[in-house]
């Protein structure tokens, strides 16, 4: 279950963002870039330090077993009910996947369209097929109509000139920070999608529209269609951060029905196992030795599936949360979201 223990994209400890602090990173690796493995791992350790915490305090001098039987039946009765859930995420990517010919035939043409597309505005014959160098591909575009209008300055207006510095600047910043993680990323769709979380050209986007607007009397013909072409590269990188994120999502449910499977079969065995020996056990207590032990452990197995989806569903919605937004609109949490985080260290699922 757990990610592979390795650096990605290059974004390591050394690369850490001057504007996060430590809380920061500690926030977003628990919600986004950790090991999920790892996080539900730590959740379910500090599960059995309460629980055993709570034994020791108490001091319990006996136990009764009629106890146990209860804490026993709800903790399967609960495991049953996360079948359900395993059921429904499995009929959910499922109904996403399967379609009839008609209907496959058309999403491929539309996926095919748009990068026909993107290849016509990146004016190259062929596109990469993997996430990370197509998204690459995207950006150098951006990169190429930036060189672009910086070599035509000279010929505006000085204020008009000073203003789409600043823009292009502001536009390259997030591009010269892709592009240098892209190149050193493997081809996995989260790997890609992680590294555009946080960039939002729609602000860009407006702004340049504003500018097109206010001096578009002081641009030539070749400065105003460079302007044009810029925004929709942009776009196109939205577009396919968008489509990375539904391949994303729907790779991520299906994992996680399956490891709630491998986690809750072998917890709802414990419990009935357990169930099994209360009802067919003739002691009439447990020694308190026995019960601090039992206890916390078995509180800690009960609640594993749980951990696990804490995990899993805790990043869902984090990406979910920070792409809801498309071009050329945008939302105050995504306006919030600071630079491109580095502390990401194992974002990519094993996917034997």
């Amino acid at each position: 279950m757990a990610d592979p223990e390795r650096q990605v994209c290059g974004m390591g400890d050394e690369g850490l963002s001057r504007d996060q602090t430590e809380s920061d990173a500690i926030v977003e690796w628990v919600t986004l870039t950790g090991d999920r493995g790892l996080v539900a791992a730590m959740l379910l350790a500090g599960v059995l330090v309460v629980t055993t915490a709570i034994q020791l305090l108490l001091r319990p001098e006996s136990g009764r077993p009629i106890s146990l039987f209860y804490m026993a039946s709800a903790i399967v009765g609960g495991n049953f009910t996360l079948l359900t859930i395993v059921i429904s995420i499995n009929q959910l990517v499922i109904s996403r996947q399967l379609s009839a010919p008609g209907e496959l035939q058309d999403e491929i043409e539309n996926t095919t369209e748009y990068r026909d597309a993107a290849i016509e505005l990146l004016e190259t014959d062929t596109a990469p097929v993997t996430p990370a160098s197509f998204l690459e591909l995207l950006h150098q575009g951006v990169q190429d109509s930036i060189d672009y209008l910086r070599d035509r300055q000279p010929r505006l207006d000085e204020k008009a000139a000073a203003e789409l510095s600043e823009l292009l600047i502001a536009i390259e910043d997030q591009v010269d920070r892709a592009t240098a993680l892209l190149q050193d990323c493997n081809a996995g769709i989260f790997d890609a999608l992680m590294i555009t979380l946080d960039t939002n050209y729609s602000e860009d986007i407006h702004h340049l529209w504003q500018l097109l607007t206010t001096y578009g009397d002081d641009f030539d013909d070749a400065t105003v269609a460079e302007c044009t072409l810029l925004v929709k590269r942009l776009k196109q990188i939205d577009i396919a951060r968008q489509y990375l994120k539904t391949l994303y999502i729907q790779e991520e449910l299906a994992r996680l029905s399956r490891y709630l499977l491998y986690v809750g079969a072998p917890t709802i065995l414990f419990g009935v196992g357990l169930l099994q020996v209360f009802v067919v056990t003739e002691a009439a207590s447990l020694s308190s030795e026995v019960l601090s032990l039992l206890v916390p452990v078995f509180v800690t197995v009960g609640v594993a599936p749980l951990a696990v989806l804490f995990a899993y569903v805790l990043r869902i919605s984090t990406v979910s949360e920070r792409t809801v937004a498309i071009t050329p609109f945008t939302t105050p949490t995504q306006e919030q979201q600071p630079e491109l985080k580095s502390t990401a260290t194992d974002l990519s699922e094993n996917e034997g």
